[in-house]
């Protein structure tokens, strides 16, 4: 699949970052202004999300194709690769499947477990679930502007930052709005974008690469517990707390990120 992608900066050192769940390349622009006096950074729109295409399957395997053919189209043989959430995920995935493309990897308040096997972690599983169909049925395309849209959405997400981060996928086509997220797609495939990596797949080979885990301190996507599983699986991995941050930790502490990001990559 062919990615939309915006490119930041023109440098020798190709950063890729890979944002999360309803998210897109857009919320790291920032960011990436920010490292392009070292990197150039790309900032692909996964499959599903922002600008890219559409479709029925949203597997990790699917994603880390697409990461991958989008770096062969750029020529990028080598890159650094960085990722949020479901973004981060995919970023592990890639890298226990392709470690000869990857220079260094981060990974941004995610978890390498499966987080709809734990009882612990349902929680996630219900948020998404009960997210994803409130908007699918959440009649947004009868409003005429955004700030009808935001009146239906407050109907069903009382979080005013989460209903603003969910009208940024939204888009007017016409005299109607629409969603850029495919969430029929997302539904159908929650329990894959849930999923993780199988501790049984690294018993003789782990992730050998410079890893970076960066978790923000009010979120729960990274418990302490899942410490014991990560060096499980990578032979060279880090974690470092994201002060006062919670999930989104790249848009609650974005300099805090962007130290740790620099610090780490050219270490």
């Amino acid at each position: 699949m062919e990615l939309f992608s915006r490119i930041v900066g023109n440098r020798s050192e190709h950063l890729i970052v890979l944002h999360g769940l309803y998210g897109s390349g857009n919320n790291w622009l920032s960011i990436a202004r920010k490292l392009s006096n070292t990197f150039t950074v790309h900032l692909p729109d996964m499959r599903n999300h922002g600008k890219s295409p559409h479709h029925y399957s949203h597997t990790y395997h699917d994603m880390v194709n697409d990461v991958i053919e989008y770096a062969n189209t750029q020529q990028l043989e080598t890159f650094y690769l960085a990722g949020h959430s479901m973004g981060g995920k995919t970023a592990m995935f890639l890298a226990a499947l392709h470690p000869d493309r990857v220079k260094k990897l981060i990974v941004l308040d995610i978890s390498p477990r499966n987080y709809h096997y734990l009882n612990d972690a349902s929680q996630h599983t219900l948020f998404h679930m009960n997210l994803i169909s409130f908007l699918i049925n959440s009649g947004l395309e009868s409003a005429k502007s955004l700030l009808e849209a935001d009146a239906i959405l407050a109907q069903g997400i009382e979080d005013q930052r989460l209903r603003r981060f969910m009208l940024k996928n939204v888009f007017k086509s016409g005299n109607t709005l629409r969603w850029r997220l495919n969430l029929e797609a997302l539904l159908n495939n929650l329990n894959n974008t849930l999923s993780g990596l199988s501790p049984d797949d690294f018993i003789d080979k782990k992730i050998s690469l410079p890893t970076l885990f960066l978790r923000g301190t009010l979120s729960d996507y990274l418990p302490e517990n899942d410490r014991k599983l990560i060096d499980f699986i990578f032979d060279n991995a880090a974690i470092v707390d994201i002060e006062g941050a919670g999930h989104w930790l790249h848009a609650e502490n974005p300099n805090a990120v962007i130290r740790n990001i620099a610090l780490f990559l050219l270490k």
